[in-house]
């Protein structure tokens, strides 16, 4: 009787969830308050004015809270998925920043690199343990996913394969 009571941890990708929306604080803080140290740790290769730390940290705690959000409900799929399109769009923007407008020095790019690539590459809704999103992995692996006569309007279902990220 004393364990039907007991509160269901946070799984592995809630905790890490919580990490990179912590560490997400930081670049607020500095987008903010601190500009110079915003530019030497992600934007060094450019000028940076006090509207650009602004804006970048106005954008920045929106993502950290999407990270703090989706940690607390991992069974919510609209919020996981928009989580998960953040960390794409972040990678996008560091991408093209490194990439095209040649911002970014190469170090830079491989620190704030580490946490996008890393929530794109590990199935994250394995770790989530049973809380799964129907994100592109599971659901072209699941069969009980892919059962029409169970699924509701707002299951969310991919069409595309990804070419990094092993099927399980």
């Amino acid at each position: 009787m004393a364990s039907e009571g007991k509160k269901k941890g946070v799984p592995a990708l809630g905790w890490w969830l919580m990490l990179v929306g912590s560490l997400r604080l930081a670049s607020v803080w500095f987008g903010f308050f601190n500009i110079w140290a915003l530019r030497v740790a992600v934007f060094s290769q450019t000028e940076m004015t006090d509207v650009h730390g602004r804006t970048f940290g106005v954008w920045t705690l929106l993502t950290c809270t999407l990270c703090f959000l989706c940690a607390l409900n991992l069974e919510n799929r609209p919020l996981y998925l928009a989580t998960f399109l953040s960390f794409i769009y972040a990678l996008g923007h560091f991408l093209t920043e490194y990439l095209i407008y040649q911002t970014m020095a190469a170090a830079n790019l491989s620190t704030v690199g580490f946490f996008a690539a890393w929530h794109l590459l590990v199935p994250s809704c394995k770790m989530a343990r049973g809380a799964c999103c129907a994100c592109c992995i599971c659901s072209l692996t699941d069969d009980e996913n892919r059962n029409v006569n169970r699924m509701d309007a707002s299951s969310v279902e991919f069409s595309w394969r990804s070419p990094v990220v092993p099927m399980l």
